[in-house]
């Protein structure tokens, strides 16, 4: 006995064939206890109603993904697949337990080559649906310098704004950042130092300022969510390079890359035949 010949063709016209698990023939004999035989075809049945879901769900994102990227002319390499997948097995054969085999500890999560290879290329896929629409310009990279409004009072907002202004005044007559920070009892960490931000989320006044301002430039105080806050402009998105394009790069993942997923399956139509 063995499976219909259209059922295996059918995951490798999706899959690169190496990638497809081998099924074993029904008679194919899994186990025996006390001479009983525990065969393919024993085991079957039962895979789909315990494990049948797990899968499924995995091939619905993939599809999904597969679809979207096609549309796009987005497409991942199977070679850049592999990198990624002996990358993580690496990183698995690095915290194996003693005696514990690489297989053992893959059985263990559930997981073999072939679900690395679905799920990283359909990460990998979503990663540059996203990318997409990167856009380096329209980022930068600054510090801060806040001062906090203790109260929602316009003397309040007054005084910070005047305590904010002194700050940048003295910024612009040559005293250091770092000094200017010290000298107002200012959180020092990182210098102000903040991630990769759109300029869109910036509050308009800042947004202007950074259309014309050098690197290095102050704007003047602007109210904020957080206070009044001064920002020195320390990278364009234009002039990131290296390790600091990569930076930008996941900044705009983690910011765009989830309602890109949402947006792929809200407009996806997935059927689900009783």
């Amino acid at each position: 006995m063995a499976w219909p010949l259209a059922l295996l063709l059918a995951a490798q016209s999706v899959f690169p064939a190496k990638i497809v698990p081998k099924v074993p023939e029904p008679d194919h004999v899994l186990a025996r206890v006390n001479g009983v035989a525990v065969t393919a075809a024993d085991a079957a049945p039962f895979l789909w109603e315990w494990r049948g879901k797990e899968v499924v769900e995995d091939l619905i994102a993939y599809h999904m993904a597969l679809q979207e990227a096609t549309k796009l002319g987005v497409t991942v390499s199977d070679e850049e697949i592999e990198k990624d997948i002996e990358r993580r097995l690496g990183l698995i054969r690095q915290s194996l337990q003693q005696g514990q085999t690489l297989e053992d500890a893959l059985q263990a999560q559930g997981f073999g080559r072939s679900r690395f290879y679905v799920r990283l290329k359909s990460e990998m896929l979503l990663d540059r649906i996203a990318l997409a629409t990167f856009q380096p310009t329209a980022w930068v990279r600054v510090s801060a310098i806040v001062v906090p409004v203790d109260a929602p009072s316009g003397a309040e907002i007054a005084r910070a704004t005047a305590r904010a202004n002194e700050a940048y005044e003295k910024l612009g007559a040559g005293v250091s950042w770092a000094d200017v920070m010290a000298g107002y009892g200012l959180p020092s960490e990182r210098q102000g130092l903040l991630d990769w931000m759109p300029i869109a989320d910036f509050p308009q006044p800042a947004q202007t300022q950074f259309g014309s301002l050098a690197k290095g430039g102050y704007t003047r105080p602007t109210q904020t969510a957080r206070g009044i806050e001064v920002f020195r402009l320390d990278v364009r998105g234009a002039d990131a390079a290296g390790d600091e394009l990569e930076l930008l790069r996941q900044a705009h993942l983690a910011r765009f890359r989830p309602a890109v997923v949402e947006r792929i399956r809200r407009e996806s139509k997935v059927e689900r035949p009783k």
